[in-house]
């Protein structure tokens, strides 16, 4: 299963489902952006041999994230099986953020959702300051799975 399946299954069968259920008013986005050869859709058998799996991003307003990141990440640990069609959920990969950062990530080595904000991401990923990230810039208006073939 190519890593772009494996992500929108990971949201579609868990965490779109888990969000709704248990975080029904929080504004969110999710994702699979950064770096990793399936983010294009050029991952093959050499390249799932290291950092991968069902993996992607959770994208929060940043006036929500201090207090619903490590509730999210957590609660997916709770819930998650060990597997989702035949990939871990829990691999190593060397990038993702453990516990909630100053940075404005959260992740945790059980699984690979990543929550953040947009301007966090823009920062730590694009190396772009606070400044040059819009004010406008909201997860539901940034990015989105919906409408993805």
């Amino acid at each position: 299963m190519r890593g772009l399946d494996l992500a929108a299954c990971l949201h579609t069968e868990f965490v779109a489902p888990l969000l709704s259920r248990e975080f029904p008013r929080l504004a969110h986005a999710a994702a699979l952006i950064g770096d990793g050869s399936e983010v294009l859709g050029y991952d093959d058998a050499i390249s799932a041999d290291h950092d991968f799996g069902p993996r992607l991003q959770i994208f929060l307003e940043d006036a929500d994230f201090l207090a619903a990141a490590s509730p999210i990440v957590q609660r997916l640990r709770d819930v998650l099986p060990e597997t989702i069609h035949g990939h871990p959920v829990a691999f190593a990969d060397r990038d993702r953020p453990i516990g909630l950062d100053a940075a404005g990530f959260c992740g945790s080595p059980h699984h690979g959702v990543e929550v953040s904000t947009v301007r966090a991401w823009f920062r730590r990923s694009l190396c772009v300051a606070d400044s040059a990230c819009p004010e406008t810039l909201s997860p539901p208006s940034a990015v989105s799975t919906a409408g993805r073939t």
